[in-house]
C-alpha cells in the first residue's frame, strides 16, 4: 500500500491498525486513549500522541486527499474513522479475492483428481444435530426465565429489608425478618 502511514512511528500505526480492528459497524472506536493504549500494548502518552498525529493533515503528501489525509476526527463516543468505508472496502475485496482464488484451486484439483486442498468446514447440521441444538436453546431460555424470576424475587425481598424499621413498625410488622 502507498500510504504515508507507513512513514509513521511504529507505534502511530500500532495504534491505528488497532483502531480499524475494534472499530463498530459506524466506524467510531468507542474507547479511551487508555483502554486504545492497553489494546495497543502502547504507553497512554504514545496512544495520545499517535491520536494527535491522526487527527492532524497529511503533511508528508502533496496531493489532494479526502479529510486532507486525516484519519480520525473526535467524536461525541470516541472516534470516528475518516476512511472507515474505504477500508471495509478494501477488506471485501481481499476476501473475494481469497475466496476466488481457494475456489478455482479446489476446481483445479478436482478436475485433476487431486485431493481437494481447501475443503469446506462448515456445513449445516444434521436433523440429530438440529434437534440437539434446539433443546440445549430451549434449556437456556428456561435457566435464563428462572434466573430471571430469581432475581425479581431477590428484589423484592431487599425492597422489604430496606424499609425503615418505622414503616414496618407503623404497618404492624415484626422488627425482624
Amino acid at each position: 500500500m502507498g500510504s504515508s502511514l507507513w512513514s509513521e512511528p511504529d507505534w502511530v500505526v500500532k495504534v491505528f491498525l488497532t483502531m480499524l480492528a475494534v472499530k463498530d459497524a459506524d466506524h467510531v472506536v468507542r474507547m479511551t486513549a487508555y483502554q486504545l493504549a492497553q489494546f495497543s500494548k502502547k504507553t497512554e502518552k504514545e496512544a495520545i500522541r499517535a491520536i494527535k498525529i491522526l487527527s492532524s493533515p497529511d503533511k508528508r503528501r502533496v496531493e489532494p486527499q479526502l479529510y486532507d489525509g486525516r484519519r480520525i476526527k473526535k467524536v461525541e463516543e470516541g472516534w470516528l474513522v475518516l476512511n472507515g468505508d474505504y477500508y471495509r472496502n478494501l477488506m471485501r475485496v481481499e476476501m473475494k479475492r481469497a475466496r476466488n482464488r481457494r475456489a478455482q484451486a479446489n476446481h483445479r484439483a478436482r478436475r485433476a483428481g487431486r485431493e481437494v486442498p481447501y475443503p469446506k468446514v462448515h456445513r449445516a447440521p444434521t436433523a440429530e444435530e438440529q434437534r440437539a441444538i434446539d433443546e440445549a436453546r430451549a434449556k437456556a431460555v428456561d435457566a435464563n426465565k428462572a434466573a430471571y424470576q430469581a432475581g425479581q424475587e431477590w428484589k423484592e425481598a431487599e425492597a422489604v429489608l430496606e424499609t425503615a424499621p418505622e414503616e414496618r413498625a407503623n404497618r404492624g410488622e415484626s422488627e425482624t425478618l
